[in-house]
């Protein structure tokens, strides 16, 4: 019994330790970032996106003051530590090495702060205060009708870091919370699904329902940008990192409501949707402090042993 204590109490201890990475970056990206003024890029060769960026911008941002800028113009800006910057970066990139050449796609949504981490041409995802990765990487057509979520969901997160008591211990336990904790908000939702994000074998939703029994409707890009620019406050819709590695589902204002991070696979399955479900219907508690998972601890053996 005593060296069961004694591995609570290492647990309880060390716990934090295994987030710490993540959190110090993430909390240090964010110092660098405030009191910046954050530069919007626009791209000549993306009219949807340059709109989509403008009326998202206007309905969701105000941490910081705000500059438009044409692609072309990024060299100006790049190690400038005044600005900060969202940019699309859907690229490929080729890396030699001894064993050959190595090429990397990118495609994802992302804010810097200039002058910290890679070049701005040379974009590296570790260096980004916030970000959005899309699954497909040949995928420019998302960007328009999910913008104005994305760019909500950044600021979310961004005003999530501001206002809560964050450090670098406790950064990626209170992120989940804060990404979980209004799940059950979805049952009185309509979720939107991207056809494009889902398998062949998902795209029945008869089989879709078996495993998601709340409402959803499977829709093209052209009706889900509908949703999206409508603003609706019952709508919410599902986000996709590479590989499906991560699985957001969002409000259309970009209001989050339920993250995992399943690991690597081709595509979602069956088994994510039974899990969102289960989240709508047990919402995640808070995160305990330190503190209060000791009183936990001792408190219910006390329980027990009375």
């Amino acid at each position: 019994m005593r060296y069961l204590i004694w591995l609570g109490l290492f647990w309880l201890a060390t716990t934090p330790l295994f987030a710490q990475e993540g959190g110090r970056l993430a909390f240090k990206q964010f110092a660098d970032f405030q009191g910046t003024t954050t530069l919007m890029v626009l791209y000549d060769d993306a009219p949807a996106y340059n709109q989509a960026l403008r009326a998202a911008v206007a309905a969701h941002w105000s941490l910081t003051p705000v500059q438009f800028i044409q692609e072309k113009e990024i060299a100006k800006y790049a190690n400038d530590t005044r600005y900060s910057m969202l940019v699309r970066d859907h690229s490929e990139k080729s890396h030699s090495r001894v064993t050959g050449t190595t090429v990397i796609r990118r495609n994802h949504l992302a804010l810097y702060v200039c002058g910290k981490g890679p070049d701005l041409k040379n974009y590296g995802g570790k260096a980004a205060v916030t970000q959005f990765e899309f699954a497909d990487i040949n995928d420019v057509a998302s960007y328009a009708p999910k913008l104005p979520a994305l760019i909500g969901a950044m600021h979310s997160y961004l005003t999530f870091l501001s206002e809560e008591k964050i450090t670098e211990d406790n950064h990626d336990k209170k992120l989940e919370y804060f990404r979980n904790a209004d799940a059950g908000k979805l049952s009185g939702m309509t979720l939107y699904l991207l056809n494009s994000d889902l398998p062949e074998a998902l795209r029945d939703p008869n089989q879709l329902l078996k495993q998601y029994p709340y409402d959803f409707e499977i829709v093209n890009a052209d009706l889900f940008g509908q949703a999206m620019r409508e603003n609706r406050t019952d709508a919410a819709f599902l986000h996709l990192g590479p590989q499906a590695e991560d699985v957001y589902v969002l409000t259309a204002q970009g209001k989050p409501l339920y993250h995992a991070h399943p690991g690597l696979r081709e595509n979602l399955e069956a088994r994510d949707f039974a899990h969102i479900a289960h989240q709508v219907a047990n919402p995640p508690e808070a995160p305990l402090s330190f503190m209060d998972r000791l009183r936990k601890l001792f408190g219910g053996k006390r329980q027990a042993e009375g």
